[in-house]
C-alpha cells in the first residue's frame, strides 16, 4: 500500500511460488486502494500462460468502456496508450506473468511515459519480472508462519478442529501444509464439519506421502505448472536432484559431484567451471521460488511440500526410485522395473539385505544410505550396473570393496561417508575416478 501511494515509484512487481496467494493479495490491495481513493480506475486482467495480446488489450479497453478502431495488435496499442494517458491516476494490475511481456507493444505507457498510469504485475519468477522492467520494487510473497498457518486452518475448517481427539491430528495436519495457502485451504475444505478421525487420519497419511489425493491435486498441478515452465532442461534435472537430496539445509557446494550425472555437465572438464555453472543454476531456481535459502550462507533448503511433488514428480515421470526417508525398506521392485531407472536412492533407510543380479544399464546415481552397519554389499552386485557416475554409500562396514567395482567403468565420484574401511585397493581399478571421498579409513 506504502508503493501504490508513492508517486515515485512507477512499477511494484509481485513474486512467490505457486499457490502462495499473490493474487488474492494484488486483489486485495486494489480494492483498498479504491477504498482510500488512490486511483480512479483500477483495471485486474489475468496474463496466463497464453500471453494473448489482444485478449488482454479487449479486458482493459471493456474497464474503461472503450472501443477500439483498429483491429490489429500494434493499431490496438496506440489507441490503448492515448486513452490510458487521459487518466490521472489509474492501476493496472498484470496478474500470473509466465514470461517476458513487453509494454509497449501491449498498449500499456511506463517509464517517462507513464504520467497517472501505475502497474502491478506478478509472477512465480522473479526474473520474468527483471526483464519486464520492476527492479525499484519486487515484493516476495513468502509462505505462512506456524501462527499465521493455523489461523487459516482453523478458519477454513470450522469448528469441528475444537473437538479434542482430532485437535492434535488437525495441528499436525495444519503443520504438514507447510504455510502454503492453497494447500491449507483444500486440506480444511475436505475436511470441513468431519468429526469422524478416520478422514482426519487418512488425510495426514496422505500429506505424509504425498500419494496426489484428491484434496491436493491442485497443488501438485501448481508445482508442476511451475517445472514444465523452467527455462532450461538442465534447470528441471537440477531441481529433481535437489528433490533427491536436499532434505534439511544443505551446502551448495557438495551439490557439484551429483551434477555430474546431469548430461550439461559431463563435458565440462574443470572444476571451477562446475562450480559456476551450479551457483548459476541455484540462483535460477532461488528466482523461481522452487529452492530456498538456507539458513546458513552457502547452504539451500527446499520448501516441504515442493521437495514432495519433486520426489513424487520424478518417481512417475523419471525413472527414479527412492525408499522412504527413515523407513524399513523390505520389497523390492521388480526386475523389469529396475531396468528402467537412471536413479536409485536409500536416504537413511534399514534394508536387510540387498538384492543380486539387478541389470540396470541406464543407471548413473546410486545412493545407498544405510540404517544398518552391518549390511552385506554381495561381490556381484555392481555387475549389471555398468554405467554408474557416482555411488554414495554411507554408514556401512566394509571389510573390502566388491569386485564387482571394477565394472564401474564410468565412475566419476565414490562417496564412502561414515563407512568402516579396510581393504580398498581395488579402487587403484577405477581409471576413470575423479573424486574420492572417504571417513574412518
Amino acid at each position: 500500500m506504502k508503493a501504490l501511494k508513492d508517486p515515485n515509484v512507477n512499477m511494484i512487481g509481485v513474486w512467490g511460488m505457486g499457490g502462495v496467494g499473490k493474487t488474492t493479495l494484488v486483489k486485495k490491495a486494489a480494492e483498498q486502494a479504491k477504498v482510500d481513493r488512490i486511483f480512479d480506475v483500477v483495471i485486474f486482467s489475468e496474463v496466463s500462460l497464453n500471453d494473448d495480446l489482444g485478449r488482454i488489450q479487449g479486458e482493459i479497453a471493456e474497464a474503461l468502456d472503450f472501443k477500439f478502431k483498429a483491429e490489429t495488435i500494434s493499431g490496438r496499442s496506440n489507441q490503448l496508450r492515448e486513452r490510458l494517458l487521459k487518466e490521472t491516476k489509474i492501476l493496472v494490475i498484470l496478474d500470473n506473468i509466465w514470461a517476458r511481456l513487453d509494454l509497449g507493444e501491449l498498449g500499456i505507457p511506463f517509464g517517462n511515459d507513464r504520467k497517472g498510469c501505475k502497474i502491478l504485475v506478478t509472477s512465480r519468477y522473479e526474473h520474468v519480472l527483471t526483464e519486464i522492467g520492476t527492479d525499484s520494487l519486487n515484493i516476495r510473497v513468502n509462505t505462512l508462519n506456524d501462527v499465521e498457518a493455523w489461523n487459516l486452518f482453523e478458519k477454513m475448517v470450522g469448528d469441528v478442529v475444537k473437538v479434542p481427539n482430532l485437535l492434535p491430528i488437525a495441528t499436525e495436519i495444519a503443520k504438514r501444509c507447510g504455510g502454503l495457502p492453497i494447500l491449507i485451504i483444500t486440506v480444511a475444505r475436505a475436511l470441513r464439519n468431519r468429526d469422524d478421525s478416520h478422514s482426519w487420519k487418512e488425510a495426514l497419511r496422505q500429506l505424509e506421502r504425498f500419494q496426489n489425493a484428491e484434496f491436493d491435486k491442485r497443488v501438485y498441478s501448481t508445482l508442476e505448472l511451475s517445472y514444465n515452465h523452467l527455462r532450461s532442461e538442465v534447470m528441471k534435472q537440477l531441481f529433481l536432484l535437489c528433490g533427491l537430496l536436499v532434505n534439511t539445509d544443505y551446502a551448495v557446494e557438495d551439490l557439484v559431484n551429483y551434477c555430474m550425472t546431469l548430461d550439461s555437465f559431463k563435458d565440462i572438464d574443470k572444476l571451477e567451471d562446475r562450480k559456476n555453472r551450479l551457483h548459476k543454476l541455484v540462483r535460477d531456481l532461488k528466482s523461481s521460488c522452487l529452492l530456498l535459502d538456507g539458513e546458513k550462507n552457502g547452504f539451500i533448503k527446499m520448501h516441504d511440500v515442493v521437495r514432495k511433488f519433486a520426489m513424487s514428480f520424478a518417481g512417475e515421470n523419471h525413472n527414479l526410485f527412492m525408499g522412504e526417508y527413515d523407513g524399513e525398506f523390505e520389497e523390492w521392485p521388480k526386475m523389469n522395473v529396475v531396468a528402467k531407472f537412471s536413479s536409485i536412492c536409500f536416504p537413511h533407510n534399514y534394508i536387510h539385505k540387498l538384492q543380486e543380479g539387478w541389470e540396470c544399464e541406464e543407471l548413473e546415481l546410486f545412493i545407498l544410505h544405510s540404517k544398518n552397519r552391518d549390511l552385506e554389499i554381495p561381490n556381484s552386485f555392481f555387475r549389471g550396473l555398468r554405467g554408474i557416475i557416482v555411488l554414495d554409500i554411507k554408514n556401512t562396514i566394509i571389510p573390502s570393496l566388491p569386485s564387482s567395482v571394477c565394472y564401474l567403468k564410468n565412475l566419476h565420484t565414490l562417496s564412502l561417508d561414515d563407512c568402516e574401511l579396510e581393504d580398498i585397493g581395488i579402487i587403484g581399478n577405477l581409471v576413470g575416478l575423479e573424486v574420492l571421498k572417504t571417513c574412518n579409513l
